[in-house]
């Protein structure tokens, strides 16, 4: 009898031990998943922001694209401009040799 009523306070032990270690093990469990639920959260709002700063960034390289396009053709015209400046230059220059030379000969023609 004694050995019977040992046996069933083990059985009955075993049983709280195992009872008490599935409910560690639930609250461990829920734990973890908790755990990974909120690192999951923390990943998907990080990845909202970065995807909000790569659209304002977006935003910013394309006004960034579109001013340096500005910017490239006031600096092609100014070029043109400085060219032109070039050519009058030239053409001055050139209409004064020849008027220098004209003023020559009509001075050896008057004088000669």
């Amino acid at each position: 009898m004694s050995t019977l009523i040992r046996s069933r306070a083990h059985n009955k032990y075993k049983g709280e031990n195992r009872k008490e270690a599935a409910e560690k093990v639930a609250k461990l469990t829920s734990t973890l998943v908790s755990g990974i639920n909120r690192g999951v959260l923390e990943v998907f709002e990080n990845q909202k922001q970065v995807e909000k700063e790569a659209k304002i960034l977006q935003k910013k390289v394309e006004e960034f694209k579109e001013e340096s396009g500005k910017w490239v053709k006031s600096l092609e015209d100014f070029d043109e401009s400085l060219k032109a400046i070039g050519d009058f230059e030239n053409y001055v220059m050139t209409l004064e040799k020849e008027l220098v030379g004209i003023s020559a000969e009509l001075q050896k023609r008057r004088g000669g």
